[in-house]
Parts: C-alpha cells; structure tokens; sequence
C-alpha cells in the first residue's frame, strides 16, 4: 500500500467545473477508481473590488496669489477618476473628470483659486471591470491671506543730527504698496507735518536739510494711493 500524487497545471484548461477520477491497477492486473472528484477551475478570477486610491500633495498652504493646484493621485490599477466638492457624490454622479486619467497615474488643474480661501476636493474612481469606489478620498489646500500692505521707516527712526544745508537720505520699507510715496516732516514732535517731497516707491530718497532748527522733529512716509497707510519714525531728531 502506498500513497500517490499527481501534478495537473489547471492554466491549461479553461475555466469552470471538471471532474477526475484515479484508476488503481495492482501487479496481478486487478483495477479499481477512487470515483469522481469535482472542482472549480478559476484561472483569472473576475476583480470584484475597487482600486485604492493614494493622494498626493494634501492639506497645503499655498502662498497668497497662487491662482491654481496640480490635483494629483495614484490608483492601484488602471481606472479613471472623478472628483466633487460634494462629500459622499457616488462616482457615478461626479460630473468633473480629471484631465490625465486612464492608468494608475493622474492628475488635473483647479483653476480660479482666491486668497485666504480653503478647498476640499472628493475623489473616486471606476476600474476596467465597473468597480467604483463607495468612499470619498478627500484632498484638502488653502491659499494664504495676503499681508496687509504697509511702509515702515527705516531712517531717521530717532536720534539723528541732521545739519541743515548737507544732503541726507531717507530709507523706508514697505509691502504691497502701488504707486508714490510722500514724504513729510514734523518739526514740533509730530503734531503738524508739511511736505517735503513726492518720490518714487524706491526704498530711499535725499534731502537737502532746509528750514528752521528743531529739537524735536519726526517724519511720516504715506502711501499717496491710499493716505491711510504710513508710518512714523519712531523717536525725535535734530535738525541743527
């Protein structure tokens, strides 16, 4: 008595339901079968489960002024995907499809993005056998809210001698501003201003030291779009 085995490579037959039996034949000739075996004979099994979906770039602040997001994600097989900005949107009505789909690979442009606004976009996809996702894949950005715009006085910020006849330079900083700049000087410790000049938003301008003697002089540098934005030195000077 003994135990026997037989190799069969099912990819050579097709799929479905075959049945086997083994003939025994001992050494005085006498036979006998072990009767039908039968199975299942699944060579390629149908795929019954949607693909899995991997994000990309996600939960960014973009800098203020960026006006459009490369959405991109990664499937892990072939299928095309679809997005809302509607949570739980089935695949089937998503109406926005993304621009490079078809692989594993994909990828579409949101445009019109505003500042200081935040986005969530909802992903799904469908493979080549029907499977659709039944669960969002959310992508979520921001564009940043712009810094107000301002000047900041760098000199004289206070503490200077300016004597008068001799040139000297101005230097301010400033964001966001359009436009000149007007640059006015207070000689009772800022109580009343008069022009000196208008300049261009350079970052400095010179003055030739003029007028009377003071202890107790401040400037203001204002934007002339929009008077509201300036600012003060810091401290008093001389001018002597």
């Amino acid at each position: 008595m003994g135990t026997y085995t037989k190799t069969w490579d099912t990819t050579t037959s097709p799929d479905g339901v075959h049945s086997i039996y083994a003939v025994i034949k001992d050494t005085s000739g006498l036979t006998a079968n072990t009767g039908l075996v039968s199975f299942n004979v699944v060579n390629n099994p149908v795929d019954a489960s949607p693909a899995i979906i991997s994000v990309g770039v996600n939960n960014v602040v973009l800098p203020a002024g960026t006006s459009l997001f490369q959405m991109v994600c990664q499937t892990s097989e072939d299928a095309i995907c679809r997005y809302s900005t509607v949570a739980g949107t089935s695949f089937a009505n998503m109406v926005d499809v993304f621009t490079n789909t078809g692989g594993t690979a994909h990828s579409t442009t949101i445009l019109g993005l505003l500042n200081g606004k935040a986005y969530t976009y909802y992903i799904r996809s469908i493979d080549q056998f029907g499977n659709a996702n039944n669960v969002d894949y959310p992508v979520s950005f921001s564009v940043d809210t712009p810094a107000p715009a301002s000047i900041t006085v760098m000199a004289p910020d206070g503490g200077e001698n300016l004597k008068l006849g001799r040139e000297k330079s101005f230097y301010w900083n400033s964001y966001g501003i359009t436009g000149d700049i007007k640059l006015e000087l207070s000689r009772n410790g800022g109580l009343t201003y008069q022009t000196l000049f208008v300049t261009p938003n350079s970052g400095s301008a010179n003055w030739t030291v003029s007028g009377s003697r003071s202890n107790n002089c401040r400037v203001r540098f204002s934007s002339v779009v929009d008077p509201t934005i300036f600012d003060l030195s810091t401290g008093v000077f001389k001018i002597t």
